[in-house]
Formats: structure tokens, sequence, C-alpha cells
């Protein structure tokens, strides 16, 4: 069997790892981490899934890692509230890194789906660098790909449905809706990148 095939079994365990880092990245499980270490965890095997597919220049690879790092760090929960916090941007909270690519549309949306629109801009940065390198290699790959990142709204939402007052009874460390769209956020961006590898 060739790498892909293996890696294509191997799925589970990249989406049960792309939900514990996404928790963790987020403050779950241990406390103290520096936020550079948590970027990597996430960033490293985000750069190295598609290599499966070919190895391009080493500039491209060097340039997904920092993508993704980058990527990853952009996001500090600004959106993540989905309009449940008074909160707005620049009147109690900052802006977000990549927030001036949604801004424009801060007074033409309601406030759900501003949030919404901004959770979608910090996914797909979170899985940037996977995008370049899968477009190098295998260019339909890029379609899930975009879509596990875009799904970080969906995560979100998924988790203020199941804890609509933000928090109640659960599994450990997933009791919260926040906790709950970190980790389905990190479900949804691996698995895309993966199926973008095997596609």
């Amino acid at each position: 069997m060739d790498k892909k095939t293996i890696f294509k079994w191997a799925i589970p365990l990249v989406a049960l790892y792309g939900t514990l880092v996404s928790r963790f990245h987020g403050g779950g499980f241990v406390g103290g981490f520096p936020k550079i270490i948590k970027n990597l965890l996430w960033s490293i095997p985000m750069t190295a899934m598609p290599l499966l597919n070919g190895i391009p220049h080493w500039g491209f690879i060097v340039s997904a890692l920092g993508m993704n790092t980058f990527g990853k760090a952009t996001g500090h929960g600004g959106g993540m509230d989905l309009a449940t916090s008074h909160k707005e941007p620049n009147g109690g909270r900052d802006k977000e890194r990549l927030e001036f690519l949604v801004y424009w549309a801060y007074d033409k949306l309601p406030r759900y789906w501003y949030d919404f629109s901004l959770l979608v801009v910090i996914g797909l940065a979170s899985v940037s660098g996977a995008v370049l390198l899968l477009a190098l290699t295998n260019p339909i790959g890029v379609i899930p790909a975009l879509i596990g990142g875009a799904m970080k709204s969906v995560a979100y939402a998924i988790g203020w449905k199941i804890y609509p007052k933000g928090s109640g009874k659960g599994i450990p460390h997933f009791t919260e809706a926040t906790a709950i769209g970190e980790g389905l956020a990190g479900l949804f961006a691996f698995t895309g990148v993966a199926l973008g590898v095997i596609i």
C-alpha cells in the first residue's frame, strides 16, 4: 500500500488530534503553555499532511508552516460568542487581526451573521498553508481543505446550540459552547485537509 492509502485509515486519528489540539490551543486540558508551542502543535501536522502528495520546493513548505502558524494565531475570540456578548469591535473588544476583511459588513449584517463571517475568515486562515501546499500538489484537494477551515463558524454554532446559556454538564473540558466550538473547529479543519490529501 502507498502512503496515501495508509493515511486514509488514519483519518479518524487525524480528526481526534485536530479536536484535541484545537481545544488545547483554546485553553483546555493544561494551562500555562506558551502560545507558540500551541500554534506549532497545530501548524506542523497541518503542514506535513499535504506533503504526502509530493514535496514542493522547501521555500513553499516554510511559507506554508508560517501561514498555518500565523493563521491559527489570528483568532482571539472576537466572533466565537456569535452575538451572545455585548462587546463589539472597538467597543469592549479589540478587532481581530483579520477582521478588516469583514469589518466593512459590520453595520450591514445582523450581529450573529457578522460573527459567523468573522469565524469563516479566521478558520480559512488557520488552514491557509495547507491549502497552499495542496494547490501545488493536488489542486482538487483544496476544496475539502477550504470547507474544513470555513466550518469553524459551524463548529461554534453547534457549540451554542448544545449550550445556549454558554455552559452546562457534559464531557470534561467540553462543557462550554466555546469549548465545543474549539474542538469541532479542529476536527473539521484537520479532516478537511486530510480528505484533501487523499481525494
